[in-house]
């Protein structure tokens, strides 16, 4: 995998703010239906590691998308913001459209 790097984001009101401490900067693509349902197309990820802050927790809104994992966005202005494994509540896979992917992911992995 690539380097880690800090890297912060927020949504776009932004009531939302992310910060990642070591993140891993590969961006992965999962073109699953779920994601694709989601987002209207692949999602975009990079893994936010775990030393992770979130300020405007308040706005924060958690949906239980499977079995495995949850979709987590604002709930003031609906920006994506990352999925989080249920069986490894320390893994933090950050969306793109956060901005804390950081912006020079080589974006080498595809998912379906």
């Amino acid at each position: 995998m690539g380097d880690k790097q800090a890297v912060s984001g927020s949504c776009l009101c932004g009531k939302v703010a992310i910060e990642a401490k070591a993140a891993d900067l590969h961006v992965g693509a999962c073109h699953c239906g779920m994601c694709r349902k989601w987002g209207g197309g692949p999602l975009l990820a990079v893994d936010g590691g775990t030393e992770i802050t979130i300020n405007g927790e308040e706005f924060v809104k958690r949906y239980s998308s499977s079995e495995w994992a949850e979709r987590v966005f604002c709930k003031e202005c609906g920006t994506h913001l990352f999925y989080l494994l249920k069986d490894r509540r320390s893994a933090y896979y950050f969306c793109r459209s956060s901005g804390a992917a950081g912006s020079n992911g080589d974006g080498s992995s595809n998912f379906y």
